[in-house]
């Protein structure tokens, strides 16, 4: 079944039943057939889901359904009356400053309103129902203080601020917990890197917004945790056993970038030239990371790459070099780009309204988190360049990238066209979701998509 577009019709000896589009997305039945235990990322519409609602429609077991009824496909169109639409930018055409501070806004109101006077969030609820599903992350608790105290900068909305606040004072009053003779940010035996380098970037933005200056011994703290977590060739290992005292040499995805950029807004605030030299190291690895046979043809995940190194651009002077040297982070996010502007959707290339999007394919819905951190990436790179490189060839193609990745991510919030099938729409119109039909809700899908606006508020204004 193509996701949010088909649904199913059951005959059975004479009688027949049909399972709708909204049918399915109340049951999350799209894109569960398969799914990768580790991203949560799947596709194929789950037939057990399918068969059930068919069989209690027909008044027969489900085995019955499976083994004797004759399916058929069939498309649907959801017809929206004028009055119940939820205006959204049809095209990057459409994107003004204007419209993007609002959405800066209501995205940062709904996150505002998911943190408990605790500082805790509701991280991951499904949008049907409106329920937490009881699971937590750190870093991005960290991360969605990073946003909200950015849109606290730009909005100065009074929710918004004290929810940054609330937030971030857990990280540092709740979570803060010794990692050797650092502290860092953890709860449990084993400390993540990310979730340290995302509270510093919280911690800072807090900062510039100029709502709390008393978070700059904590930044100092966590960055001495992130210089002893690094390698002497520049790379960072990404744990660190509180109870052995000693760092945990393995990596994964993101947290090298992270700890890079965390490390530069740490010397931006604390004007510590450790943390300043230990950014250049962490980004001059980033820059050689990347480097096999096929490399150019083939990329990771690199938004959190882009923004380290385009944040030392930005306030070292010896970075500037680097946009020319091939072996670098800002060369490598300049290349990555490119890569991403050939899978990035145009007008009509997929059944689904997909254009500003990133795919390989015409089956599966494009994802929200991918449009945004790019979207993250593109706005850093395109500032850096401009500095740096103003006459730069790519700068063109890249504003053009941002743009469309904008409109698409601002057209996938939930409207009111669907509000009938949530329980709270109150909470619900207006989140952003996983996708077009992964209608799971989680606290980063808003953070990158919003500091993604945040990025081009600043290139605009």
């Amino acid at each position: 079944l193509l996701p949010g577009k088909d649904g199913v019709r059951a005959r059975l000896d004479g009688r027949e039943a049909i399972v709708t589009v909204d049918d399915l997305l109340r049951v999350s039945a799209y894109e569960h057939a398969y799914a990768d235990p580790h991203t949560g990322i799947g596709f194929g519409t789950d037939p057990e889901l399918t068969f059930a609602l068919l069989a209690e429609r027909l008044g027969v077991p489900v085995a019955e359904v499976r083994a004797r009824a004759e399916l058929t496909r069939l498309r649907f169109r959801r017809d929206v009356a004028p009055e119940r639409a939820s205006p959204r930018p049809a095209t990057a055409a459409e994107l003004t400053t204007g419209l993007a501070r609002r959405a800066v806004l209501e995205l940062a109101l709904h996150l505002a309103k998911l943190v408990d006077t605790r500082g805790y969030y509701k991280y991951l609820v499904r949008a049907v129902t409106n329920e937490a599903d009881g699971s937590y992350s750190w870093p991005r608790h960290a991360g969605a203080t990073f946003f909200l105290a950015q849109a606290a900068g730009i909005t100065r909305e009074p929710a918004v601020v004290a929810a940054a606040q609330r937030a971030a004072a857990l990280l540092r009053d709740g979570v803060f917990a010794d990692c050797g003779a650092n502290r860092c940010v953890a709860l449990e035996p084993v400390a993540e890197v990310g979730s340290s380098a995302l509270a510093i970037l919280a911690f800072a933005a807090l900062d510039e917004s100029g709502f709390d200056t008393g978070y700059r011994a904590s930044v100092a703290s966590l960055a001495r945790f992130l210089r002893d977590q690094q390698r002497p060739d520049g790379e960072f290992r990404h744990f660190y056993d509180r109870r052995a005292r000693a760092p945990i040499d393995q990596q994964v995805l993101y947290y090298s970038g992270e700890a890079t950029l965390a490390l530069a807004k740490a010397y931006e605030l604390n004007h510590d030239p450790a943390d300043l030299a230990a950014a250049t190291r962490g980004s001059a690895r980033l820059g050689r990371s990347w480097e096999f046979f096929g490399s150019q043809y083939y990329f990771g995940e690199e938004h959190w790459t882009c923004q380290a190194a385009a944040e030392l651009a930005l306030i070292s002077p010896e970075a500037t070099r680097d946009v020319a040297n091939p072996r670098s982070a800002l060369s490598l996010c300049a290349r990555w780009h490119r890569y991403t502007r050939a899978i990035q959707y145009g007008p009509g290339e997929t059944p689904f309204d997909a254009e500003g999007g990133f795919g390989v394919g015409p089956l599966i819905p494009p994802r929200v988190t991918a449009a945004a951190s790019r979207a993250e990436a593109a706005g850093a790179l395109i500032a850096a360049l401009r500095q740096t490189a103003p006459a730069h060839p790519d700068l063109p193609a890249l504003e053009d990238e941002l743009k469309r990745a904008l409109a698409f991510i601002l057209r996938r919030r939930l409207g009111r066209e669907v509000e009938h099938l949530f329980v709270s729409p109150q909470d619900t119109v207006g989140r952003l979701p996983g996708d077009d039909v992964d209608w799971q809700l989680r606290i980063d899908y808003e953070q990158h998509a919003g500091s993604a606006l945040v990025r081009w508020i600043a290139l605009h204004e």
